[in-house]
């Protein structure tokens, strides 16, 4: 037998495939690093089933689907999950894990997705540089929101012991500062 304490359970999800059955996701905070943990509704112990395959495809509502083929196209639904109010949808998408934000009416709110620094415009880094050069960037947290109405980059700076967020333009101009 396996126990587990609950102050080390960071997230649960569920997941319904066709092929693989249904199956819980403990994410696992160890000293190191995340675990994920997969566990049938039986109570076994499993690899990770594979829902980027047809018969355990995700599914979700159309209007949801319209928009991720649109925005997204060839991505594959890996999870969905309701989060604050909204419904939260994983897909992956050119190699990259990518975050999807739905209201309750499925109208799209946002997209996010960890970039590396070597990915950001030169444009984004320039002002970065610029504005920031005296504070400490964090290179390797950096994150891009994509929206109907705009896409930015998110980064973590440190200035003066206080956390910021900062958020940036593709056009490389300041779209706003939050401490956080």
């Amino acid at each position: 037998e396996h126990y587990v304490s609950l102050e080390y359970v960071d997230d649960l999800s569920y997941y319904e495939t066709a092929a693989s059955g249904n199956y819980y996701c403990f994410e696992l905070e160890t000293r190191y690093d995340d675990v994920d943990v997969y566990i049938t509704e039986a109570g076994e112990i499993v690899d990770r089933p594979n829902p980027g395959t047809d018969e355990d495809q995700v599914s979700v509502a159309e209007a949801i689907q319209k928009v991720i083929d649109e925005r997204y196209p060839k991505a594959v639904v890996w999870e969905k999950e309701y989060d604050d109010g909204y419904l939260e949808v994983t897909v992956q998408h050119d190699g990259i894990r990518k975050e999807l934000y739905f209201n309750g009416q499925n109208e799209w709110i946002r997209t996010t997705w960890e970039i590396a620094y070597s990915q950001v415009p030169g444009d984004v880094i320039g002002f970065i540089n610029s504005a920031y050069g005296d504070c400490k960037i964090e290179h390797d947290e950096i994150e891009v929101v994509d929206t109907p109405a705009a896409l930015w980059y998110e980064f973590e700076v440190e200035r003066n012991d206080r956390e910021l967020k900062v958020q940036v333009y593709a056009d490389g101009t300041l779209k706003g500062e939050r401490a956080d």
